[in-house]
């Protein structure tokens, strides 16, 4: 099973602790993390690069401090505000670390305002001070993630087996019913149908219990 993908989006420059030691938390977790500096070359332009780490991640996380980044040429917001807003539409799970510092580019202000919006944007931790406590905080908050995600398929199975054993019961109700109206009349082919639903739904019941 292919393991569970981070992307790491930030500035780079300023936050290379901050980086290295979250990597560091995700090896740990036995996850992989994805950055930009570890990516390689690519066929691709430097734009869809980074759209596509977010895009094909599972897992965007995003550390900001007091740079707001690079704007393209001819863009309104920096290669990183970029990734998290494609995270967004893609539908993935965003985790965002903010790092308390004395002072930060207004752009960056506005940013942050937007990411931490009390109805349209995410709620996160307080502001973090060291790469350590930055790393144990990402490794708690990925484990608890991963944790829900996996109870909330557990339901899901739960749900669709039982969707199926209700089907499974209408179709053998409907089958008994038949054969009791033909009696002995009843073909061998109506009667294998009838015991191999049977052991259909004992196998379901089975997996229903186990879930």
């Amino acid at each position: 099973m292919d393991r569970l993908k981070i992307f790491i989006s930030s500035t780079m420059t300023d936050l290379q602790a901050e980086r290295q030691a979250v990597e560091q938390a995700i090896a740990e977790l036995r996850l992989e993390a994805v950055r930009a500096e570890t990516l390689g070359s690519q066929p691709v332009s430097s734009r869809r690069a980074c759209l596509e780490m977010a895009r094909q991640c599972d897992i965007y996380l995003g550390i900001y401090g007091a740079r707001y980044g690079w704007v393209p040429p001819g863009d309104q917001v920096s290669v990183t505000e970029m990734e998290f807003q494609e995270a967004r539409k893609q539908g993935k799970d965003i985790l965002v670390y903010v790092k308390d510092v004395p002072k930060r580019e207004e752009a960056q202000v506005e940013f942050l305002r937007r990411v931490e919006d009390f109805d349209e944007g995410l709620f996160r931790r307080p502001y973090f001070t060291t790469p350590e406590q930055l790393a144990e905080w990402v490794k708690e908050d990925i484990a608890a993630l991963v944790s829900r995600r996996y109870r909330e398929g557990e339901g899901e199975r739960h749900e669709t087996t039982v969707r199926q054993l209700s089907e499974l019961k209408k179709q053998l109700y409907r089958l008994i019913e038949r054969k009791t109206k033909l009696g002995l009349n009843a073909p061998p082919g109506l009667i294998r149908k009838i015991e191999s639903l049977k052991q259909d739904i004992r196998s379901l019941e089975e997996q229903k219990r186990e879930i």
